[in-house]
């Protein structure tokens, strides 16, 4: 049994620890930040001479991805990295030349000091080549190549903040083809919405189910839908697309167009969920050599209500021991027995930011019980308070999945508790309907160790409990 302990707790610790170093922060802060499906591309910004060898110039550079229009004729912003340089009040600009989408000169508003003069420029390609052309004030010019490099390794699927507030979401599904970025911009016309699916230059696009493009240009279509119906929290697909590297057209991933509901719109603060599970119990109780081992079948109901919606919650459950499967009990002649259980929490969302893993923390109150028949052994409740550490990853068109860890000081009265008298669970779940389904189904895996040895009384009571069940929320 201690063995399957151990597997239990390192299973649990080295999740985690994956998820620390998978999660860790981006070297931005922008205006993606929303989008958890992104991240931001390490930039490269080297100086060259004319001769084509590197150079360290102390000219000041900051950079961030802002949403920007390519062209003036461009209907709609798409993603930009934008980089700022100030240039030294010696010199005065002649002319700026390269490949980039947009420069602006004499800039006011910047991440810079305002020594100096300020210009910016934005692109959206993987590099840019830049020939600052200026002059002293002897006149003397000197010419200095910027160079701009994304280092990429998989390709960015970003939305603009009107989407978000229109409801609707772009996500990529599968595929190993390597561009820069697909985006999603959103107009509101009324009783419409204007979805502009943009790609970067070095993408190509494939449709499969998506609806007639109302317009179309090189590296953007805008399609005109209906506003979607409100439908609780269910999630639907409205088109499909692939996009592939621009020479290399077989490497495709395939793109979903999303109606994505704001749960802080739509979510009832209420849920309820049910299940039902196989559990085998190995109950011991000294001095009596009470042995029980049991298969029975376990019922389990609860209510939750968010106080602050994404914050704080309330919660109370039940469980019961329902039918006796199989069951042992020695001595000859004793009855089996059920357990049951009554947890009643209030939960903190914690703020830790990793992604789409969310920590949560709740405590409360616990009692355990068992019902055996004209009470020849055992005890009938142990209760005391709680600390239960949930982690749940809820990532966007993907299923849910979760694991807890629980610590309960048990007494059979009010009195302080001893904590080494106490329950130990872990467990979790995994999703195994749609993720856009309005309800979830999940199955579930929990593994429980109690010890209860009073130094008022003499018997000693020991349960271990493994379940595995299927949980219906709604």
């Amino acid at each position: 049994m201690r063995h399957l302990y151990r597997v239990f707790y390192i299973t649990l610790f080295a999740f985690i620890a994956i998820q620390l170093c998978s999660n860790l922060p981006t070297f931005a802060q922008t205006a993606y930040k929303k989008n958890k499906n992104s991240k931001v591309p390490k930039t490269q910004l080297r100086w060259i001479s004319p001769n084509g060898k590197f150079l360290k110039v102390k000219w000041k550079t900051a950079k961030k991805w802002v949403w920007a229009k390519s062209s003036p004729d461009d209907p709609v912003e798409s993603p930009m990295l934008r980089v700022w340089v100030q240039i030294p009040s010696v010199y005065e600009i002649i002319e700026i030349d390269g490949n980039f989408n947009h420069v602006e000169y004499n800039v006011s508003d910047s991440p810079l000091s305002k020594k100096g003069q300020t210009i910016y420029f934005d692109t959206n390609s993987l590099t840019t080549a830049l020939i600052f052309k200026v002059k002293n004030k002897r006149g003397k010019e000197s010419h200095y190549g910027l160079s701009v490099n994304l280092i990429l390794n998989k390709p960015l699927t970003w939305q603009h903040p009107s989407c978000q507030e229109l409801e609707l979401g772009l996500s990529k599904r599968k595929g190993r083809a390597k561009y820069l970025f697909s985006a999603l911009n959103c107009i509101d016309n009324g009783e419409s919405i204007d979805a502009y699916i943009i790609h970067s230059a070095d993408a190509k696009w494939h449709s499969t189910s998506m609806p007639s493009a109302k317009q179309s240009r090189q590296y953007w279509k805008m399609y005109r839908l209906r506003k979607p119906k409100k439908s609780g929290l269910k999630k639907r697909v409205l088109g499909k697309f692939h996009l592939s590297e621009l020479h290399r057209p077989k490497q495709k991933n395939e793109n979903w167009l999303l109606y994505v509901p704001d749960p802080k719109k739509h979510t009832d603060r209420l849920d309820f969920n049910v299940g039902v599970g196989v559990s085998y119990l190995n109950y011991k109780e000294n001095p009596l050599n009470v042995n029980l081992k049991e298969w029975t079948t376990t019922g389990k109901v609860g209510v939750a209500y968010s106080l602050i919606p994404d914050l704080i919650d309330i919660s109370t459950s039940l469980y019961m021991n329902m039918v006796a499967l199989s069951s042992r009990v020695s001595p000859d002649g004793l009855p089996s027995a059920r357990f049951f259980g009554i947890n009643g929490r209030i939960g903190f969302k914690l703020p830790i930011s990793m992604g789409d893993v969310q920590w949560r923390i709740l405590t409360g109150w616990y009692l355990w019980g068992m019902l055996v028949p004209n009470n020849e052994y055992g005890i009938q409740y142990l209760s005391g308070p709680q600390i239960f550490l949930e982690m749940r990853k809820a990532q966007f068109a993907r299923r849910t999945y979760s694991f807890y860890f629980k610590y309960a000081p048990i007494s059979s009265s009010l009195e302080t508790p001893n904590l080494i008298n106490r329950e130990l669970a872990l467990g979790g779940g995994y999703q195994i309907n749609s993720p856009y389904s309005k309800h979830t189904w999940m199955i579930t895996l929990n593994f429980s160790n109690t010890t209860y040895n009073p130094s008022q009384f003499q018997n000693e009571i020991k349960l271990d409990t493994f379940s595995l069940g299927l949980q219906y929320s709604y």
